[in-house]
């Protein structure tokens, strides 16, 4: 399993948003994972969604991770969510709502990812394993998740847009 100490080389994980369709960023991320040498790294995958046609054209050498227990519980009814009485991802769930409509009334002073990341972040458990390098395929929150969650040596985030121009604010993420 990725993370463990083993003879193989490098442990990469690579985490990003998830499509249930391959886009563009998704699309150079499979060129990129078609090209590694698996005999000399151990690549694993975290999506914030799971499923559809980008991962049936995941390598088979890539091990993928479950879906995050946070996404999980937002996939569940409004219902199911309060039933769980998991107070803390239905805090972070209602503040994240409240706060994404007020960024939106102010004019959106945040981008959606950032908004979204200020109080959703203490809803995500870190992953457990130590890995050697940790890539956030793309910007927003795979950025701001390897950055707080993820145990890695190195860390390198794979920004595909102009930054300020799609309204991400330098000052949020430093």
């Amino acid at each position: 399993m990725a993370g463990t100490v083993r003879e193989i080389g490098r442990f990469f994980l690579f985490l990003l948003t998830g499509a249930r369709r391959a886009l563009f960023a998704e699309i150079i991320l499979l060129s990129l994972l078609s090209l590694l040498d698996y005999a000399r790294y151990d690549v694993t995958l975290q999506m914030f969604r799971r499923g559809g046609m980008f991962e049936e054209l995941l390598p088979p050498e890539v091990h993928v991770r479950e879906q995050l227990d946070f996404t999980k519980f937002c996939d569940q009814s409004l219902a199911g969510q309060l039933a769980s009485f998991d107070f803390r991802r239905i805090n972070a769930r209602l503040r994240t709502a409240m706060y994404l409509r007020k960024n939106a009334k102010a004019g959106r002073p945040l981008h959606d990812a950032q908004a979204y990341w200020k109080y959703s972040a203490a809803a995500y458990d870190p992953l457990p394993e130590q890995y050697d390098i940790a890539i956030a395929w793309g910007q927003g929150t795979p950025t701001h998740f390897v950055a707080e969650k993820v145990n890695a040596q190195k860390k390198f985030a794979w920004v595909n847009v102009n930054y300020e121009a799609a309204g991400h604010q330098a000052a949020f993420d430093d």
